[in-house]
């Protein structure tokens, strides 16, 4: 113990020195020094040189066979990799100590080990590896009783579930949401023990967001504005950070739910509540984004286009300046269809290009290939209401980019009912009935479906000179499809520019 305190009372390059004379004598001596050095360039945030100091560290400790030093210094290690922003590095370094700690049964350094290498996940947006990873964290801590932890575990397995909820099938997002559900409210649980009242509105906000997008808007509004109550009326530091960012959300998420049941006005008032407790965070930019968003969708279906486009280009903004490009990509897909909708489609089409020239040209890009895929639907529609066709036909071939993505049926009938367009538009008529007799007659069609309804349509133009019967047969059920979903105007546009067309009517 003097020795130690002797070391630690040591200036760091006195240490050095020390160092120096023992490092190829006295291996023990030098972890020991090695440590401190090591440990006061992390305090000082050189986290380049504490990956510097670890890794010799492990190589020492390695030599003489102290694998608790070397597990500990591999855990160190990690966490400076993690904030050095080399979170694929630092998780090879805690999946080494993890070796250890399960081979030895130390559940404590085992579980301050798994949690770690979950923040790496979560930076990364690796959703499955989040639940694989907090589960076991979440089994260890609940045998330990360690709340605190157990707590934060569950509110990350509910937001991966939250969030793989929205990027899955829909035969399984009910159900991913279902789960999240019941780890938030494990979450809470946890929570009310330890009684911190910031753990326990972020749970209950947690709560509120799969309840939200469950549509169960009553349970949300109550626990909602007990949890605004809980920050409001506590004596926790209400000027902290924390404090401002959790009463935000609150106030976002109320305004959210109002919106969702039609109350847009109320909606905005609440946006404008959480915009204005975050006044002067300007670094809180993933909240500040969600509230622009939130109120651009409320001013459109207000029926004010200019500003809900004006507060979705703020909402970009401030998702852009995020480590993060997953919101921002989000975001602009929604600008683009803003766009599009207000018949901007040249803006709407230089943008849908500019995001997918990032996914084609960085194999590391944060973009999803679902989003990517978004993007090029988006220039698709543009083109298709330009008449662009041979550009339109050029630009389906990008879903050959596509990096571990199955195109969903539903866009997959999209993606190919605009190419037998493209050809039937283009004079390629063979082309165009090829597709279209893949995609009509193999499977069922659906009745509210738009591009069976236009493929129905334009076959059975194709086919009304050779096969009239069978054409009518096509027209008629195209046209109840399109009338059906309301593109009566789509119908007397085929019939004013195809005349033949006439010819099946009543």
């Amino acid at each position: 113990m003097a020795e130690l305190e002797h070391l630690q009372a040591l200036p760091t390059p006195e240490l050095s020195n020390m160092l120096n004379e023992i490092r190829s004598s006295d291996a023990g001596g030098s972890l020991r020094i090695l440590s401190l050095i090591a440990d006061r360039a992390e305090e000082s945030q050189d986290y380049e040189s504490v990956c510097k100091w670890q890794e010799e560290i492990i190589s020492i400790a390695s030599e003489i066979e102290d694998f608790e030093a070397k597990a500990l210094a591999l855990t160190k290690y990690g966490k400076a990799l993690f904030f050095l922003d080399k979170e694929l590095e630092a998780i090879q370094k805690y999946q080494q100590a993890r070796y250890f700690y399960e081979n030895n049964f130390d559940d404590r350094k085992l579980l301050n080990c798994l949690v770690d290498e979950v923040d790496c996940y979560v930076y990364l947006d690796e959703q499955k590896k989040v639940i694989e990873t907090a589960e076991n964290a979440l089994r260890i801590s609940r045998i330990l009783e360690e709340n605190k932890i157990s707590g934060e575990m569950a509110i990350c397995l509910s937001d991966a579930y939250y969030h793989l909820g929205k990027n899955e099938d829909l035969d399984v997002l009910s159900e991913n949401h279902k789960i999240s559900l019941e780890y938030a409210e494990e979450a809470l649980l946890y929570f009310q023990t330890t009684g911190d009242v910031h753990d326990i509105v972020r749970a209950t906000i947690e709560v509120c967001d799969t309840l939200n997008y469950l549509e169960r808007y009553t349970e949300v509004d109550s626990r909602i504005s007990e949890a605004i109550e809980a920050l409001e009326d506590s004596d926790i530091d209400k000027s902290s950070q924390i404090t401002k960012s959790l009463l935000a959300k609150c106030h976002r998420l109320k305004g959210q739910i109002l919106g969702n049941q039609g109350l847009h006005e109320e909606a905005l008032k609440s946006l404008t509540s959480a915009h204005y407790v975050l006044d002067g965070e300007s670094d809180n930019y993933q909240s500040l984004a969600i509230i622009h968003w939130a109120k651009s969708d409320n001013y459109e279906a207000l029926g004010d286009s200019k500003l809900a486009i004006e507060e979705i280009q703020v909402a970009m903004r401030f998702a852009d300046k995020m480590h993060s490009k997953g919101l921002y990509f989000e975001i602009m897909d929604h600008l683009i269809k803003q766009l599009y909708s207000s018949d901007r489609d040249m803006e709407a089409l230089f943008l849908s290009r500019g995001a997918m020239f990032e996914y084609e040209q960085n194999v590391q890009s944060q973009m999803p290939s679902a989003t990517y895929f978004e993007f090029i639907i988006r220039a698709s529609l543009c083109l298709h209401r330009l008449r662009r066709w041979q550009e339109l036909l050029g630009l389906l071939d990008k879903v050959e980019n596509l990096r571990d993505f199955s195109i969903p049926v539903s866009k997959a009938v999209r993606i190919d009912a605009l190419r037998a367009e493209c050809n039937f538009r283009l004079g390629h008529e063979d082309q165009a009935l090829e597709i279209l007799d893949s995609i009509l007659n193999y499977g069922e069609i659906d009745q509210k479906d738009e591009d069976f309804g236009d493929s129905l349509i334009i076959r059975a133009i194709l086919i009304s000179q050779v096969n009239p019967l069978s054409a009518k047969v096509d027209f008629e059920l195209g046209v109840s499809i399109l009338n059906g979903i309301g593109r009566q105007r789509k119908v007397e546009g085929f019939i004013e520019e195809y005349p033949v067309l006439k010819s099946f009517l009543p």
